[in-house]
């Protein structure tokens, strides 16, 4: 609840901010009654229990992070404790995913750049580059946006 309140306050004017609580409201006199307290508290660690289709109940911490560069972003890291069923299920969880994207291309585009034989010690003092290559990721390739 106090989350989407500071969510509404940082974005007044957003029809789907004003939807939500509308919609809300009609279908749960419980939440109307704690919207009308008008409190305001942004959570930024919590326990969560969480039910994921392939791997099962998990029980999970969070910790949130306020991204300031991106108004209204937060990051949220989800963590599990060592050698439970939870960090099991995790585990499981990033295995599935990494199959699922296995076949998938990078959405990035990759150069070849000369490789240097030794560390410059300053930016002024290049080196030599040997005839070595390697591959550097150059920027992130536009990817469609889904609705």
């Amino acid at each position: 609840m106090g989350n989407l309140r500071a969510l509404s306050a940082l974005f007044p004017n957003d029809p789907r901010v004003t939807e939500i609580v509308g919609q809300l409201a009609m279908h749960s006199p419980a939440f109307a009654t704690l919207w009308a307290r008008y409190e305001v508290r942004l959570r930024t660690s919590e326990d969560k229990r969480l039910f994921h289709p392939q791997v099962g109940e998990m029980r999970l911490h969070y910790e949130a992070f306020t991204v300031t560069s991106a108004r209204g972003q937060q990051l949220f890291v989800y963590s599990a404790e060592p050698g439970t069923p939870s960090a099991d299920a995790l585990i499981l969880l990033r295995g599935i995913a990494a199959e699922a994207l296995a076949d998938r291309p990078l959405p990035y585009e990759r150069r070849t750049v000369p490789t240097p034989l030794r560390t410059p010690r300053h930016p002024v003092d290049s080196g030599e580059f040997s005839r070595g290559r390697r591959t550097v990721i150059t920027r992130p390739a536009r990817l469609p946006v889904r609705v």
